[in-house]
């Protein structure tokens, strides 16, 4: 990108990844709505998303980047903030997730669902979201974090729900209610 994006009349992503090797290289500017779909959507191999600045509006769909059944992707040092969930990625496996930012999303910074097996999310920061930071959930498994900071959540840092064999390393979670919350799960292990 070359120039800061605001589109408040959106009724789709703002940017559509629709084929595959694609690198989005934001360069430090906005891609900015109100209208709360996705920033960035992609479902295609091998996605590369970074240096992006993202908001799109915390109301339901709102989400700054979104993985749909996509894999081998890369998504690392973007800001997503004011969204409904930061991150999102559903029936998606084998992607790594780095030094991204998420900051006052509504319902979670990151949320992994549907399937979503074999994640690395490294160096992470997730800061003053009024949901969850790390949602885990929906037979997602393999699944590993390493090196991930939440502060000040209202609700918990790292929640994982009917997912099997995820592991917690080195994870820094401060001032939120309830720093891990595990259910319906066998073998997520905390180091």
């Amino acid at each position: 990108m070359t120039a800061n994006i605001t589109n408040n009349t959106l009724i789709g992503p703002c940017i559509n990844i629709t084929a595959q090797n694609v690198t989005l290289n934001c360069n430090g500017f906005y891609i900015l709505s109100d209208d709360s779909v996705s920033g960035v959507y992609s479902n295609q191999l091998n996605t590369t998303i970074k240096n992006c600045n993202i908001t799109m509006g915390s109301g339901a769909g709102g989400y700054g980047v979104y993985l749909d059944e996509t894999s081998n992707s890369n998504i690392f040092n973007n800001n997503l903030n004011n969204n409904n969930i930061g991150i999102a990625l559903e029936n998606s496996s084998n992607n790594n997730l780095s030094a991204n930012i998420a900051n006052n999303n509504s319902l979670a910074g990151f949320y992994i669902t549907s399937y979503s097996n074999n994640n690395t999310l490294t160096n992470n920061t997730i800061i003053s979201i009024s949901g969850i930071a790390i949602r885990i959930s929906s037979y997602s498994n393999n699944n590993v974090l390493i090196n991930n900071t939440a502060t000040s959540n209202s609700n918990s840092g790292i929640y994982i729900l009917s997912s099997n064999n995820n592991t917690l390393i080195n994870n820094t979670i401060a001032r939120t209610s309830h720093k891990l919350y595990f259910f319906s799960f066998f073998n997520s292990v905390p180091k």
